[in-house]
């Protein structure tokens, strides 16, 4: 039995046309941890109608794994997927605001060779913006990878480096090594400054553009 993957899943609507998914990765995403042994209850539920059943999950007997060890791999296991969630909800979040960009930058009015200032301005920070978010997503996924020998040339980006790591806590019924934990702990400090420099960019750059869009009578999305 295992727990669900991921709570934030890839909006695969947001990716680009370029985009070929390659295996693991944004493919697919994986489950979440296996259930420790202990006791456990299934419920279910019709209209009105609820049935209850108790069953036991049991240990390996040839294993001398202790209750501590199975924990430990479960909680470790756990933070991971926290921590995919996290990064999915981050690159669906920029995924979003480039593709509406990009919907206004492609309005007949912001198409013209000539276009008065206040429209030049706001299209010359719009492409800006949308470089940022493209450097960040780049940063969190590989988006150069069209096949599968493009795998070996180009580096492991962060959101596949965080979920690689669930192969070393999941291979064995056991607790993790402690270079996990430190892997963890280094790949959870690279994800938390991703997530600074997108809020960086929310709370500067795209408040800046929203203010030309205003000067432009451009109507704006709201984020």
């Amino acid at each position: 039995m295992r727990y669900p993957g991921p709570a934030e899943k890839i909006d695969k609507t947001l990716e680009q046309k370029r985009y070929k998914a390659l295996g693991r990765g944004e493919m697919g995403e994986r489950g979440g941890p296996t259930a420790m042994p202990g006791t456990y209850q299934a419920v279910l539920r019709i209209e009105n109608t609820k049935q209850e059943h108790h069953f036991e999950i049991l240990k390996d007997p040839r294993l001398e794994t202790s209750e501590e060890d199975y924990q430990a791999q479960f909680d470790l296991w756990m933070n991971i997927r926290d921590q995919l969630s996290e990064t999915n909800r981050l690159l669906n979040q920029l995924r979003r605001i480039r593709k509406e960009i990009h919907v206004i930058l492609e309005r007949p009015n912001l198409q013209k060779s000539k276009v008065p200032d206040e429209l030049s301005s706001f299209k010359d920070n719009a492409e800006k913006v949308i470089q940022k978010l493209e450097v960040l997503e780049n940063e969190l996924v590989q988006t150069k990878n069209e096949t599968p020998s493009d795998r070996l040339r180009f580096p492991v980006m962060l959101r596949d480096r965080i979920e690689g790591l669930i192969s070393v806590v999941a291979v064995a019924e056991a607790a993790p090594p402690q270079q996990a934990h430190e892997v963890f702990q280094h790949l959870k400090g690279l994800l938390a400054e991703k997530t600074s420099s997108m809020q960086q960019l929310l709370s500067v750059d795209l408040l800046t553009l929203k203010e030309l869009a205003q000067k432009a009578n451009i109507q704006f999305f709201e984020e």
